[in-house]
């Protein structure tokens, strides 16, 4: 029997060596499996980070092109603005040129009006006769008022 006992004292020394091998390849495995997850999550956590930063680039170039639009904006809005007080004083001479130019007119017709009335009263003043005289009267208050309204 001392075979018997050195054979089974074998087979429990290849029993327990096999065990220990089984059981460090089982940990072995644990610990490369812990690791992939390890990877897995550090690389997750890249692609978060990743992700965020892409998300904070994309909002600095939205804020930088709608910036460059309000500029665009603010300037054409300028431009807008001086070509409208431009356009304002222009039609402003415009109307004083006019208003001017009417008023000149105005003034023609007038001293036209006061010359005509003032040879019509020298010529009545030259035929004096009963009837003229009413006229001479009435020319003479013609023009006394209208060289007061074109003098105001």
């Amino acid at each position: 029997m001392p075979m018997f006992g050195q054979v089974f004292g074998s087979l429990n020394q290849l029993y327990e060596d096999y065990d220990k091998r089984v059981t460090e390849a089982y940990e072995d495995r644990l610990e490369a499996e812990q690791a992939i997850l390890d990877i897995q999550d550090e690389r997750l956590e890249l692609v978060k980070v990743g992700s965020e930063e892409a998300t904070e680039f994309e909002e600095k170039i939205l804020e930088a092109l709608i910036q460059k639009e309000q500029e665009a904006i603010d300037e054409l809005t300028s431009i807008n603005e001086s070509i409208t007080d431009a356009n304002s004083k222009l039609l402003s001479t415009l109307q004083d040129k006019l208003d001017k130019l009417r008023e000149q007119r105005e003034n023609e017709k007038t001293e036209e009006d006061l010359t005509e009335k003032e040879r019509r009263l020298a010529y009545f003043r030259q035929n004096t006769g009963q009837g003229k005289l009413m006229d001479i009267k009435k020319l003479e208050e013609e023009l006394e008022e209208g060289h007061e309204s074109y003098t105001d």
